[in-house]
């Protein structure tokens, strides 16, 4: 069993696999670490990744893909000086 770790970030796609044989895990050597798309990337763009990464899992015999979760924007308060204060301070 083949399984395929990616991490997404940004506009890139690392990936890691890992290998199950006789009960101990393997990380075997993959040719490609990360697969990129251009920043403004086109559908043909969005393809040609694709073909890509259904290739490589092939290529591999990659039976499941995890995907790391993104974490989502935090919504931060603005920095001190973007408050107003409603009274001086003394």
């Amino acid at each position: 069993m083949t399984v395929c770790g990616v991490e997404l970030t940004g506009s890139d796609a690392v990936v890691c696999l890992l290998n199950m044989d006789r009960g101990l895990f393997n990380l075997p050597e993959c040719k490609v670490r990360k697969l990129s798309l251009p920043k403004n990337h086109s559908r043909e763009d969005l393809k040609q990744f694709q073909a890509a990464f259904a290739d490589l899992m092939a290529e591999y015999g990659v039976t499941t893909v995890a995907i790391k979760e993104r974490m989502p924007k935090a919504n931060l308060p603005a920095g001190p000086s973007a408050l107003k204060w409603k009274r001086p301070f003394n």
